[in-house]
């Protein structure tokens, strides 16, 4: 699946409201083109902001829509 499709899939599920799916998807993507070490950074990077919000006690729920 390319990461054109899921980001769709995530924002049409998720909905604007959740920066958290997107973003996964988005770091993802990016961290794709990296060693361990770089994508490592840039998922602490992304995923710092988030950590201050409510959005990622909502990630697991989320998570579990999409495997089902």
């Amino acid at each position: 699946m390319s990461f054109t499709i899921a980001k769709g899939m995530v924002a049409q599920t998720a909905g604007k409201h959740y920066p958290a799916p997107i973003t996964a998807v988005k770091t993802i993507e990016a961290a794709a083109r990296f060693g361990r070490e770089e994508a490592l950074n840039l998922e602490n990077k992304s995923f710092v902001p988030l950590a201050h919000t409510n959005e990622p006690a909502h990630w697991s729920a989320f998570s579990l829509t999409i495997n089902m």
